[in-house]
């Protein structure tokens, strides 16, 4: 009796696991969100819907540890990990709204922007009802703008605001709107949004009034300057309209706009204070050059290497230095903000410091640039403030080439001197890339030009064949493929028993009239393929040659040299060979020549290139040789002309602050060994790097 009840039992545990196990097997993956939307919609109108799984708590696949006290950042991760967990578990669960909204907003945070609105969109589609949806709605519109996707992200934000309940959700449309329109460089519609945005009490505003005054400073005429002095009136930001007004008459010598304009500024802003040059007397035991630089931390090799190109410049004009008592001045950043600040107010203070060099960094000079401004101490500096649009950025003078200024310089290149107005772009997802796309893009499309198509991928990739079949490659195969289907007899034969005789009409036409149903078929497409030469007729498989015609002059692509090393050969492979290629100035290595003669041909801004074959350039690297021993890089030869051009400044007569600010802003065209220096069009210091290209694995200037 006891064997047969221990046989039944063994029977019923084992029926147990094998339905246990055929359950798991058949267990269904999570739906895509669009297909559970559907569903679940049709289930709602049908009276069909169930009951979504109960939400449990997240499950726990190991036991639970004693409480512990985190850290902010040991929280954050927890509840990552646990959001993740009811995402993966329980998707379309209540309770999962939030997890899905929490996960989209963290990888905004990262900037991955494609992944945000994937989760963004689950809560809008799911859970409409819930409180975060309309949030969600939000955070997905602003992601869409970061992504440039402006047409869908303007009737996303725009139908928001209608539903914003919050000055802090009116607030955040507000400026995703204008940011929209800023990224597509319409200055003054971004101005009025930023504008309204400035006007709600939301965590934007103070994002909105940056945005406005640098708009004012770089980024407007004379005549929108005057119609947003004319349409706020007495509001803001009409008062710093008049200060840019004021300054911009000034700058053009116009006495007599600018008297006006003092007068209609002083009557609707009695308290309204323009800055003047300060009154300053020349030191009477010579002069002082300032150096900010990184001498300890993580960025001490390239503050040593600063001080190289220093030491070398003082060393090469010894007569000028002795004459003029000219003295230097050096202080240790650390690579970090709070030395930074204080060093920049030591020299501030010292009345002798009548300029200086650095800081090499952009936290560091952030740091330092407030303090510079309350003294007038100019700084000649490499690096970008991206952050702080203060007129306290009038005392900074570029030595680098950051990354809006290469988009600029790189822009006008393919307009003015390769008269390319059609572009396509291929750029990395991370910030220096969206950065020289933004600058690049406005600066075309405000000189006449389109950007035809702006692919983005991600900085680890290693194939970029989606990215460009989207703006118009094709492979030889494809291009065949798409001829042979309207000259093949027997496909057409089949096809017109089906009823598809669509291509039947094509058999018997010859190569040139094939070629003009192609040219009508692709008209609006980026490239179109067709037949460049042909032997007998009939055409078969292998008696014609095939080519691809591109809609565009173009193809930008800001990356870095191992990338481009990639992308180039891969242009070639999917034809896209009739464009122009122009890199950015990390092309700047020996190492892109290894992509042969795909590599020909590209153009590239650099600031130093030890094999440009420049007089000053090959004295530059000698001397350093001589002095150092070793080779020169970067920052020594940007160190190098920076002191150069003061040197200079000081020889002809400009003895103190507010004699060099003058002096840099009227800059005689100055080549140094990194580039060109030069006072551009609204009386400031620019700099115009060499401009070099490709040809046969060799570097030569590229002559426009």
């Amino acid at each position: 009796m006891a064997s047969r009840v221990r046989f039944f039992a063994a029977c019923v545990t084992a029926l147990l696991f094998l339905s246990t196990g055929c359950a798991t097997m058949h267990r269904k993956k999570p739906e895509e969100p669009s297909k559970v939307y559907a569903k679940e919609a049709t289930k709602a109108a049908t009276g069909k819907t169930k009951r979504p799984p109960a939400y449990r708590g997240p499950r726990r696949t190991h036991p639970p540890q004693p409480a512990i006290r985190k850290t902010e950042e040991q929280a954050q991760v927890y509840t990552l990990a646990e959001d993740m967990d009811v995402t993966q578990n329980y998707p379309t669960a209540p309770e999962a709204a939030g997890a899905w909204y929490r996960l989209g907003r963290h990888d905004m945070e990262l900037r991955d922007f494609r992944s945000a609105v994937d989760k963004l969109e689950k809560v809008v589609l799911w859970f409409p009802d819930d409180q975060v949806s309309l949030d969600a709605y939000i955070s997905m519109g602003a992601s869409l703008v970061y992504l440039r996707k402006f047409d869908e992200a303007a009737p996303i934000l725009t139908k928001a605001l209608r539903k914003a309940r919050t000055p802090e959700q009116e607030s955040a449309i507000l400026y995703h709107l204008g940011e929209s329109e800023y990224l597509q460089g319409k200055f003054l519609p971004a101005l009025r949004r930023f504008v309204e945005c400035h006007n709600v009490e939301g965590s934007f505003r103070r994002q909105s009034e940056r945005r406005i005054r640098l708009i004012l400073k770089t980024s407007l005429s004379e005549k929108e300057l005057i119609e947003v002095t004319t349409e706020y009136n007495v509001n803001f930001p009409a008062e710093q309209a008049f200060e840019e007004l004021v300054k911009l008459y000034g700058r053009k010598g116009d006495m007599r706009s600018l008297a006006k304009t003092r007068e209609i500024a002083s009557s609707l802003f009695p308290g309204m204070a323009v800055p003047k040059q300060r009154e300053e007397k020349a030191p009477e035991q010579g002069v002082t050059i300032g150096a900010l630089l990184p001498l300890s931390g993580d960025d001490a090799l390239k503050g040593s290497e600063a001080l190289r190109g220093i030491q070398l410049a003082f060393s090469m004009n010894s007569a000028i230095v002795a004459e003029k008592g000219i003295r230097l001045s050096i202080k240790d950043t650390a690579s970090t903000a709070d030395p930074s600040a204080q060093a920049a107010d030591e020299m501030g203070a010292d009345q002798s410091v009548i300029a200086a060099i650095g800081p090499f960094g952009e936290r560091t000079l952030e740091a330092a640039i407030e303090t510079a401004w309350n003294y007038g101490l100019p700084l000649l500096s490499p690096a970008e403030v991206s952050q702080v649009y203060e007129p306290a950025t009038e005392l900074l003078f570029p030595i680098g080439l950051t990354g809006s200024s290469e988009g600029e310089i790189l822009g006008k290149l393919a307009v003015e001197n390769l008269g390319a107005f059609r572009v396509a772009v291929l750029y990395p997802e991370n910030s220096r890339g969206m950065k020289l796309l933004t600058a690049f893009s406005r600066t075309v499309r405000s000189l006449g030009g389109e950007i035809i198509a702006e692919e983005p991928y991600s900085p680890t990739a290693t194939d970029y064949s989606a990215q460009i079949k989207k703006f118009g490659g094709m492979s030889d195969s494809t291009i065949r493929k798409i001829i042979m289907k309207m000259i093949d007899k027997d496909k057409a034969k089949y096809w017109l028993e089906d009823e598809h005789d669509y291509d039947f009409e094509y058999i018997g036409k010859t190569p040139e009239e094939i070629n003009d149903i192609l040219e009508l078929r692709y008209q609006r497409k980026p490239s179109m393929p067709y037949i460049s030469r042909y032997g007998s007729i009939p055409l078969e498989k292998d008696n014609f040659s095939i080519g691809l015609r591109l809609n565009y002059d173009a193809v930008f692509i800001p990356a870095d040299y191992k990338s481009a090393g990639l992308i180039l050969p891969e242009l070639a492979f999917y034809n896209i060979s009739g464009a122009q290629v122009i890199g950015s100035s990390l092309y700047a290595s020996r190492e892109l020549a290894k992509a042969g003669r795909y590599a020909n041909n590209v153009v590239f801004p650099a600031e130093f290139l030890p094999e440009l074959k420049r007089f000053a350039v090959q004295n530059f690297i000698t001397d350093y040789r001589n002095s150092f021993g070793g080779e020169p890089g970067l920052e020594a030869a940007r160190a190098y002309d920076a002191v150069n051009i003061l040197i200079s400044l000081i020889r002809d007569g400009a003895d103190t602050r507010t004699a060099i600010i003058n002096a840099l802003n009227s800059l005689e065209p100055y080549t140094g060994v990194s580039g060109e220096f030069y006072a551009g069009l609204h009386n400031k210091m620019e700099k115009m790097p060499f401009l070099i290209t490709l040809q046969h694995g060799r570097f030569v200037e590229f002559k426009p």
